[in-house]
């Protein structure tokens, strides 16, 4: 063998040591999405909790509190079709994005907010 085939034969990049690259980048992607989700959510509290005794009770009273969660009374579009079509609507859908005019602004909505409701209950 000469020495010329030995040189070149150490700086070939085989299937295996590219497959080994590619997976440490999707896997040190994955972390770092992962990582910046924890972040960003405040540890993932953000997600939801169990609700605290005086709030379990308040939505059990609503009529829409069915078992353990709550139903829609009127069901949507997104409701009538599977999740991968739901994604494929969201992600690829060709419907209108933004507003084609101006929003408008309310002035008045700070007057209501201002106080708390009589239930302590507040959707917005």
């Amino acid at each position: 063998m000469s020495t010329g085939a030995l040189s070149r034969s150490r700086f070939v990049v085989t299937g295996a040591s590219r497959w080994g690259l590619a997976g440490r980048l999707v896997l040190l992607s994955t972390l770092l999405l992962l990582t910046g989700a924890w972040i960003s959510t405040d540890h993932f509290r953000s997600l939801g909790s169990s609700p605290a005794t005086a709030t379990l009770a308040r939505m059990r009273a609503s009529p829409q509190f069915v078992s353990d969660h709550f139903e829609n009374l009127e069901p949507t579009g997104l409701m009538k079709v599977g999740p991968a079509t739901t994604l494929r609507t969201w992600l690829l859908g060709d419907e209108q994005r933004s507003p084609n005019c101006p929003l408008p602004l309310a002035d008045h909505a700070a007057a209501p907010l201002s106080t708390p409701p009589a239930s302590g209950l507040r959707i917005t």
